[in-house]
């Protein structure tokens, strides 16, 4: 096996690429030129330090039954072009101006996927082939007026989210001129076969057959009219929510601790529930939530690994019970179900279902999910992107562009000034109630 196989990013589904653009105010035309050297010079550094940073992703032995396994590999020689990693394009006429995505808070419809990035985002997937293989990591510069859109293109069978956000921040080490630290080069190149060793047959190991696709389970029908968009809510009511989902009438004292994140999943799913009950859902519908885990902390693996390292607790209550249940007490029903499966047993049991299952196309990323009433959440809140990248700066935004929908989904993303964004995934009926939600429009204000 290779050291850069691991062994939870094989699952076929992850056959895309997660993304993340920063958005820079640079001086006009004069200024690009330096600007696209110091981007060649750090895509240089990044890769002496960390090679398969340029490679490739392939998919080697699948066949009828067994899914094949997604390898890391140098960039093939049956590539029609070299890996460059980086791709300037000027988008001057095609993406609005760094001044009017200031005014306007950067807003995800103002940022279009196809323009930033080449490459499908979850959940569409890629075709690729020995003359056109799919890189693991891809650059893309924007120029626009007065600024610069820095897209970070990562595969995900290769790469997660946490992994992304090591990657820019070891490109705006890069962009600085810094040395890399020498846990960031080790804990970058580790041996991913080793990262989360497998348990042995015949010892216990935590079910997971929940997460098999029956084989006649149909595509779920995607609800019309789904669109992302930003909502920016106001950074002061954190500790307000928080305290709100902390204490009070239907706080479980088991429950040792409440995080943030905690307290503003469990806010946003309790006013989307009373949005879709109004829209026309049954109170009694059953709302799975899907909460993606970063295993690292877990499995007692640095943060500057890159790896696939990606785990899901889950949580199901009805709208009603939504409605009528106080904030605190589906707080603590979300850290219960959290805690219950981040720990070393249940994420090596994971790897070890996802390895001993030959065609994984069968095992179901997180679970069920059902978009006209689930939620996938996810957070990146300790992500730390407003610091220098040299020669440009810091960047004024973090954002996902506008990419393929992925109904029902919302990010918590990383704090810019008193704001916290909050992207989200939803039919336009529930958008246009959410925005009218008196609590959530209380403490946000909508960006698109």
């Amino acid at each position: 096996m290779s050291i850069y196989q691991d062994v939870i990013g094989q699952l076929p589904i992850l056959k895309t690429y997660s993304h993340g653009t920063l958005v820079f105010a640079i001086d006009e035309a004069a200024q690009r030129a330096d600007v696209v050297v110091a981007l060649q010079v750090a895509i240089e550094k990044l890769i002496e330090k960390f090679p398969w940073l340029a490679g490739a992703v392939i998919n080697k032995g699948s066949g009828p039954g067994n899914s094949g396994t997604f390898e890391l590999i140098p960039w093939p020689t049956s590539a029609s072009s070299i890996n460059r990693v980086l791709c300037i394009r000027d988008r001057t006429d095609a993406i609005p101006s760094f001044e009017e995505l200031m005014v306007k808070k950067a807003p995800c419809s103002k940022i279009d996927g196809k323009l930033v990035t080449s490459h499908p985002g979850f959940p569409q997937s890629y075709e690729d082939s020995p003359d056109n293989p799919a890189p693991v990591l891809a650059i893309q510069a924007s120029f626009i007026k007065g600024g610069l859109l820095l897209h970070f293109s990562t595969q995900h069978n290769a790469i997660d989210a946490s992994g992304m956000m090591q990657v820019i921040q070891l490109f705006s080490v890069a962009m600085q001129g810094v040395e890399f630290s020498s846990s960031a080069i080790k804990e970058g190149n580790r041996d991913r076969s080793r990262v989360i060793p497998l348990i042995a047959s015949g010892e216990p190991i935590k079910d997971h057959s929940h997460l098999r696709r029956p084989l006649d389970l149909s595509p779920p029908k995607l609800p019309a009219s789904t669109k992302w968009a930003y909502f920016l809510m106001d950074g002061s009511v954190v500790p307000i929510i928080k305290a709100a989902a902390s204490q009070g009438e239907g706080y479980d004292p088991s429950v040792p601790f409440i995080s943030s994140n905690d307290a503003m999943t469990a806010f946003y799913w309790k006013c989307i529930a009373k949005v879709r009950a109004c829209n026309g859902r049954s109170s009694n519908a059953v709302s799975n939530l899907l909460r993606a885990i970063d295993a690292r902390k877990a499995m007692g693996v640095s943060h500057e690994y890159m790896g696939h390292m990606v785990y899901h607790a889950a949580t199901k209550m009805t709208l009603r019970e939504l409605d009528e249940t106080p904030i605190s007490a589906i707080a603590c029903k979300l850290r219960t179900d959290l805690n219950d499966v981040n720990n070393k047993f249940s994420v090596r049991s994971y790897a070890t279902y996802i390895a001993n299952t030959p065609d994984k196309s069968l095992v179901m990323y997180g679970g069920s999910y059902n978009p006209d009433m689930d939620i996938g959440a996810s957070a990146v809140a300790n992500a730390d992107f407003f610091h220098s990248f040299g020669l440009i700066g810091a960047p004024k935004f973090a954002r996902r562009p506008n990419l393929a929908p992925i109904p029902g989904c919302v990010y918590f993303m990383p704090s810019e000034g008193q704001h916290v964004p909050v992207l989200v995934c939803l039919t336009d009926d529930d958008m246009e109630g959410l925005k009218k939600h008196p609590e959530w429009s209380k403490y946000t204000e909508f960006v698109g």
